[in-house]
């Protein structure tokens, strides 16, 4: 755990040099706090923001992920869980393109996108859902799951045919209204 510093008025003052110590110390104080470490100044009231309770499914968002492509790829989105408890998942997709393709059959349909939310937990992947996506269309579907820290939820996305613009937003919500934003989960990008 990081352990918190606390930066002198001398540090700050105006002509003040940067130091290496002092960008330290800011960097170092940020994870102290998010960490919850007990040597801050007022820790207290640093709990005041966040429930010491596992979290519970709800709707307070807590991490919010979007990513876009133009291609099949493997994870578009994620979220790491860092604490264990009960979470509200929701994953929604957007297949942008009205475009008809010609399929092997010769028949001429709409392209379409799976999006499939996983979970990656001590090293096995679980499919939860699988969302087939036809052009110009959006599917949102959400799910209340117990997670474990260290788990990651993730949404991947192939397409069929020839590649097509796709959008997913996976968000991570619990119903306490004292979640800290990044304590509980963490967004990324792939």
């Amino acid at each position: 755990m990081t352990s918190y510093r606390k930066i002198s008025e001398s540090e700050v003052a105006v002509g003040a040099p940067f130091t290496q110590q002092l960008f330290h110390a800011l960097a170092n104080n940020a994870l102290a706090y998010r960490e919850g470490d007990a040597s801050l100044p007022n820790p207290i009231n640093f709990k005041a923001f966040r429930s010491q309770d596992p979290p519970v499914a709800g709707e307070v968002m807590i991490a919010q992920c979007v990513g876009h492509s133009n291609q099949s790829i493997g994870a578009l989105v994620s979220v790491n869980i860092k604490r264990t408890g009960s979470f509200r998942v929701r994953m929604t997709g957007y297949q942008g393109s009205s475009t008809i393709k010609d399929s092997k059959d010769g028949n001429r349909n709409p392209a379409q996108a799976q999006f499939r939310l996983r979970k990656l937990s001590a090293g096995e992947i679980t499919l939860i859902h699988t969302a087939i996506i036809s052009s110009a269309q959006t599917s949102s579907n959400t799910f209340d799951l117990s997670l474990t820290e260290g788990d990651i939820v993730y949404v991947d996305v192939t397409e069929a045919d020839t590649p097509l613009e796709c959008t997913v937003v996976l968000s991570v919500g619990v119903a306490d209204t004292n979640a800290l934003w990044g304590v509980d989960a963490v967004a990324r990008i792939g």
